[in-house]
């Protein structure tokens, strides 16, 4: 993280944060300087694929008056063929770069409270870095399973408003509320 990079920090840790909420924004220059570049070989290989696409199509119309040889048409098709390609290659290098662009943003994986971040501006942060950037731990458990014998149900039922066509037998002596 390069310091006036561009970079924000919208936690300072010990917060509650959503799932999918920013935690913070790394410097994305580079990364969009690569997209830049990138897009800008999609565009001249692109047009270069236009061109030849022409050119095939001219030397098509002229072999069968007989003006131009084979030799001359194959190595058309093939320029044409290999320029598809390139531009097919240019097309996943522009994906790759919105990839990295994207992940320039770090996102909360899931809702819960932050823990202290252990970075600020100027630190180098990288992928897989040890330690964590900042620790999210869940506040509401997904699951919870208690242990209650049947006589002592009636109590946590009727405190929670279940009714009892609610309760659902899991196991012989175990019940779901």
């Amino acid at each position: 993280v390069r310091e006036g990079g561009g970079e924000t920090f919208r936690s300072g840790g010990g917060g509650e944060g959503e799932q999918g909420q920013v935690l913070c924004e790394i410097d994305s220059g580079p990364c969009k300087g690569e997209l830049r570049r990138v897009t800008g070989w999609l565009g001249r290989d692109s047009a270069n694929l236009a061109q030849a696409k022409g050119v095939v199509a001219r030397y098509a119309a002229l072999a069968k008056s007989g003006y131009v040889t084979q030799e001359q048409i194959d190595q058309n098709n093939a320029t044409a063929a290999a320029l598809e390609a390139t531009v097919s290659a240019d097309r996943a290098s522009v994906e790759a770069a919105h990839v990295a662009v994207d992940q320039s943003v770090i996102r909360a994986p899931i809702t819960g409270r932050t823990g202290v971040l252990a970075f600020k501006a100027g630190n180098l942060v990288r992928a897989s870095s040890d330690p964590a950037l900042v620790t999210i731990s869940a506040v509401r458990p997904d699951v919870v399973k208690l242990a209650i014998q049947e006589r002592g149900l009636a109590e946590p039922r009727k405190r929670a408003g279940v009714d009892a066509k609610l309760v659902t037998l899991l196991h012989p002596g175990r019940y779901r509320l």
